[in-house]
């Protein structure tokens, strides 16, 4: 039988048929670091053309994955390429020893800082658990074969290190390269800590929309900017917001530029909304009767003075590409603490950043977040020092309603006997409180009712609610 085998021409070599990685790879690392390969290599290279590959740093918690492989080993080709070709290219792994990850799991194991826990303690803590997870990531990166000096690695936390730190920075402001101030962070209010973008999942999540006016001060100087009727009542501007709790922070109201809005005739008041909006709002609204008095761009109204909705500031309209139709009003209420985008736009129109809310997510103690009032009564009541009087018109007869400042935190009506069913004056009440709540100049409200057995409507104007009641 022949041997086909000698027949062929192959080449001769010492590598075995069967490369038995497993034991071969921590031989040839073991040679390596006992030949100090890495100082020969500088050795060798000492004198010439220097190539540095600045290691961004991995962070000091849990083994490594194929995500650290496949950058370390990329780094690991490029430094030994550089080398082979003559490049003095010596390769420093580093650590991020700090930020959320390690925090995260150091709180794990001894719990948040608190009374029983310093922060000394628990920075010290996180140092113990970073120098862990180092040693545990520096052998299983020379395990994949990567050449560096593992011996003397830069660690962000080192005090050195921290201290350079310290230097460059006082170096940029000295160049006046700094800029302090303000602006919105991704934050975590269970850790209390800023996130980075790549830390943040997001998730579906069901938040409240609600709409809110925004009341016109200056009416002559509004319906200058726009051809239309006069029309009757107040002016104000709509918004829809599906973050009620940034309204506090709020410094402005913004417009797109090239969006047509139209002026709209209620029952009771004039509201400026996006024309391609308008539908959609008055059936939100549930009014059925209106009528388009103007329209014009949203730019015209640039610098339109508006009452805040329930604080004693007024805010402006400003301008901003971001605003869009598709959902709302067309009218985006911005507060400047709370997004990017209203962070971005304020900075062109100089508008101050508040931000009532604190690192746990809840307002600020001592925060006055909506003034409240105990809920008013139908009962009558004799009024103690008036602060205000109201007129009421039902189908254009004069009533005239007392209101009487009772306490602090109580408000009660002086309604004639003969004004409303007793059935409706609940109801009465109840709008004219949450009007009240709100705070608002010069509100007017419409209520209907039933007086005397025939529906009615009720027109309610509070005058300086804000001054009577602060």
């Amino acid at each position: 039988m022949t041997d086909y085998k000698n027949t062929l021409n192959l080449p001769h070599t010492q590598f075995p048929m069967k490369a038995n990685l497993s034991q071969a790879e921590p031989a040839i690392l073991k040679q390596w670091s006992s030949l100090s390969l890495f100082e020969k290599l500088r050795e060798k290279n000492r004198g010439k053309a220097k190539y540095i590959l600045h290691d961004g740093p991995p962070y000091a918690n849990g083994h490594i994955h194929i995500g650290h492989a496949v950058n370390k080993i990329l780094k690991d080709i490029v430094v030994k390429a550089k080398t082979l070709s003559g490049f003095d290219a010596p390769f420093v792994p580093g650590w991020d020893c700090h930020g959320l990850p390690i925090e995260l799991n150091v709180e794990k194991k001894i719990g948040k800082v608190s009374d029983k826990l310093t922060a000394k303690a628990f920075r010290q803590a996180c140092r113990e658990y970073a120098s862990q997870q180092i040693s545990i990531q520096r052998e299983e990166f020379k395990r994949l074969g990567v050449i560096g000096d593992w011996q003397h690695p830069y660690l962000t936390m080192d005090f050195q290190f921290e201290a350079n730190i310290i230097r460059a920075l006082g170096q940029i402001i000295s160049r006046g390269h700094l800029q302090q101030g303000f602006k919105p962070v991704h934050w975590c209010v269970n850790c209390e800590s800023a996130l980075a973008e790549l830390e943040v999942e997001y998730a579906d999540k069901i938040s409240p929309a609600i709409d809110v006016r925004f009341r016109v001060m200056d009416e002559a100087d509004f319906l200058n900017r726009i051809p239309r009727e006069r029309g009757y009542g107040l002016i104000v501007i709509p918004i829809w917001t599906t973050t009620p709790w940034t309204l506090p922070a709020n410094e402005a109201v913004a417009l797109n530029p090239d969006i047509e809005y139209v002026l709209v005739q209620t029952d009771t008041e004039r509201l400026l909304i996006a024309e391609s909006l308008l539908v959609s709002c008055m059936q939100r609204y549930q009014i059925s009767d209106y009528k388009c008095l103007g329209s014009a761009t949203g730019k015209v109204f640039e610098g339109v003075i508006l009452q805040h909705p329930f604080y004693h500031r007024q805010v402006s309209v400003i301008l901003g590409e971001h605003v869009t139709t598709e959902t709302g009003t067309g009218a985006v209420h911005t507060a400047p603490a709370h997004g990017i985008e209203d962070y971005s736009v304020a900075q062109h129109y100089g508008l101050p950043l508040i931000n009532p809310v604190g690192g746990n997510g809840c307002f600020l103690p001592g925060k006055k977040i909506l003034h409240k009032f105990l809920p008013i009564g139908s009962g009558l009541a004799s009024p103690r020092g008036s602060v205000m009087r109201l007129q009421v018109a039902v189908r254009g007869a004069a009533v005239a309603v007392g209101l009487a400042h009772v306490d602090a935190d109580q408000i009660q009506l002086a309604v004639p006997d003969s004004a409303f069913s007793d059935d409706r004056l609940r109801e009465f009440a109840h709008l004219l409180h949450r009007s009240l709540e709100h705070h608002r100049l010069d509100a007017l409200i419409m209520v209907k009712m039933r007086v005397h057995g025939r529906d009615r409507q009720v027109m309610v104007r509070v005058l300086n609610a804000r001054q009577s009641f602060r």
